[in-house]
């Protein structure tokens, strides 16, 4: 009787699955976050982006608040026909929180070296160190609704750099 009734909970509301991209943002042109955008290369390692996630089913896209989140972000999010929605790294445990409720996406996040570790760390339980120098991982998790921590890879896109 309980082996019926765990099978038709599961029929009826079968397993969602979400995968999560987090990318730190490509090479900047300059320091200041409201206003430095990208280099050539970092233009170009967006674009790299873009193609790599192109046949992901990315619907929804996050970025920081800073020019050159949003910049990383906005290839991709125009080619799927999304908005990149920004987070603000001043309430940065508050965004993380909201990540892991999102259920059955596709979701980009753009952000910074110091960020995405804590991200990954938050959704997947395990730790990522990203260098300063390093602008070519991207690490995937992906976390189905019946479980509290998702599984992760590392995987690289675009030009490789270090």
């Amino acid at each position: 009787m309980i082996l019926l009734l765990i099978v038709t909970l599961f029929l009826t509301n079968p397993p969602s699955t979400t995968t999560y991209y987090l990318v730190r943002h490509a090479e900047k042109a300059c320091e200041d976050c409201g206003t430095c955008g990208l280099s050539p290369e970092g233009s170009i390692r967006a674009i790299a982006l873009a193609n790599y996630l192109s046949d992901k089913g990315i619907d929804t896209v996050f970025a920081s608040q800073c020019l050159r989140t949003i910049s990383t972000a906005q290839p991709i999010a125009k080619r799927q026909g999304e908005k990149v929605s920004t987070y603000h790294t001043d309430n940065l445990n508050t965004f993380i929180n909201s990540l892991s409720t999102i259920n059955n996406k596709d979701v980009l996040v753009v952000g910074h070296s110091n960020q995405i570790p804590m991200m990954v760390k938050a959704l997947s339980g395990k730790r990522v160190y990203i260098s300063d120098s390093d602008f070519d991982n991207i690490y995937v998790i992906t976390k189905s609704s019946v479980s509290k921590k998702g599984s992760l890879k590392k995987l690289t896109y675009g030009a490789r750099t270090r």
